[in-house]
């Protein structure tokens, strides 16, 4: 299905686009394509329409560390682009306030975590099992200590040691590689 925004045409299919979807049916630079084949949907940016050589980047492969702003900066190139999004790249995530230590999740993603009571330890998943880009939001609220351990070898910001996070303070993990997250 072609969708128009201003002069780009954006689309959504139940499938990858491929090379012979160019400036025949539609596509210039800029054009984005919905996957919707995949769970969550896969968003892709045309950035050569050339006849029967068109070349389309996947912006869920965009690593964590640019963190979404280079996502909402193709999404909101035009009017109206961000109309066909999947519903979860346009959900506000819910902030769970938690008061006992738990293990993060793949489903976690995109959640705050405010740690509101006792002593506290939140542990990343192994980061080789996420699709990128991964990221949540953890605050040290009313809790007496806050530590972000690491999954087996992995590292935060390329060191081998867990977060210790002070006092009302907030921030923002992401995984940055299949072994390591950023502190963004």
């Amino acid at each position: 299905m072609r969708i128009a925004a201003g002069q780009v045409a954006h689309f959504k299919e139940a499938r990858a686009p491929i090379a012979t979807d160019d400036l025949s049916v539609g596509a210039w630079f800029g054009s984005l394509w919905l996957d919707t084949t995949t769970t969550p949907s896969t968003i892709y940016v045309c950035v050569d329409a050339a006849a029967a050589a068109a070349v389309w980047f996947d912006l869920t492969r965009i690593p964590a560390h640019l963190g979404w702003g280079m996502l909402d900066l193709v999404r909101f190139h035009q009017l109206g682009s961000a109309a066909f999004l999947p519903a979860e790249a346009l959900s506000t995530a819910p902030i769970l306030e938690v008061t006992n230590s738990f293990t993060l999740s793949a489903a976690d993603n995109r959640k705050t975590f405010i740690a509101i009571s006792g002593a506290l330890t939140f542990a990343l998943p192994p980061a080789a099992s996420l699709r990128d880009p991964w990221r949540v939001i953890i605050k040290r609220g009313g809790a007496t200590s806050l530590t972000v351990a690491r999954a087996g070898s992995d590292t935060i910001n390329r060191t081998a040691a867990d977060l210790t996070i002070a006092s009302e303070t907030t921030v923002n993990i992401g995984a940055s590689s299949a072994t390591n997250y950023e502190v963004l």
